[in-house]
């Protein structure tokens, strides 16, 4: 009996772990295709899209990560892409940042970012958020 309640509690945090790890995706991802102006949907499709897109999805995989400290796994999860696609998503992310203007971007959208997640964060916290209803 304790083996299977272990079971359904471990299962309980996965799943909730997993909400918050696709709610993180689709902030970063939401962020990124705005300033990007390139289609949400388009970043999460299951196949190679055409260079802007591709970029995009890298920043969005990269700023959930960095950023908003979702595993690598559960990142490439969200995205439909192995951990290692990520890894390397953050490692041609962090190579754009040697350059001035490409990190004056990059941070412009963290910022946007982090005030997304706080605000959320502050509205679930103060009963405001409409979509927990």
């Amino acid at each position: 009996m304790s083996d299977v309640s272990f079971s359904d509690s471990r299962l309980r945090s996965e799943g909730a772990r997993s909400a918050r790890a696709e709610q993180m995706c689709r902030l970063a991802a939401g962020q990124v295709a705005r300033k990007a102006g390139v289609p949400i949907s388009e970043i999460f499709a299951p196949t190679r899209r055409r260079a802007p897109i591709a970029s995009a999805r890298q920043l969005a995989m990269y700023i959930a990560h960095t950023l908003l400290e979702v595993t690598m796994s559960d990142v490439g999860a969200c995205f439909g892409r192995d951990r290692t696609t990520v890894a390397h998503a953050c490692q041609t992310v962090e190579d754009m940042r040697d350059d001035c203007d490409a990190d004056a971007r990059i941070s412009t959208i963290e910022a946007s970012v982090l005030a997304h997640a706080t605000g959320a964060a502050a509205r679930v916290a103060g009963g405001h958020d409409h979509d927990a209803r």
